[in-house]
């Protein structure tokens, strides 16, 4: 299964799917953590279309809890 993990540099992801034998990539702005020869290195919108069988998006880690919330509109 071709699989791409959007905004994903460390390649957390791409690695538990490559594990089970997927062809899986990390796509992101940033450059990897990882493996270079499994990342994209490029805007995520620009390889929607390369005939993805899944895709997987996250949006940046400090949006995902409230523990800093209090620090966003100040």
């Amino acid at each position: 299964m071709r699989v791409l993990v959007g905004c994903e540099f460390s390649q957390v992801v791409t690695k538990a799917f490559r594990e089970k034998k997927h062809e899986a990539y990390s796509c992101d702005l940033l450059p990897t953590e990882g493996n270079p020869d499994w990342h994209i290195q490029d805007d995520v919108l620009n390889h929607l279309d390369d005939g993805w069988e899944v895709g997987i998006f996250h949006d940046p880690c400090t949006f995902q809890c409230n523990s800093g919330v209090q620090w966003l509109h100040t």
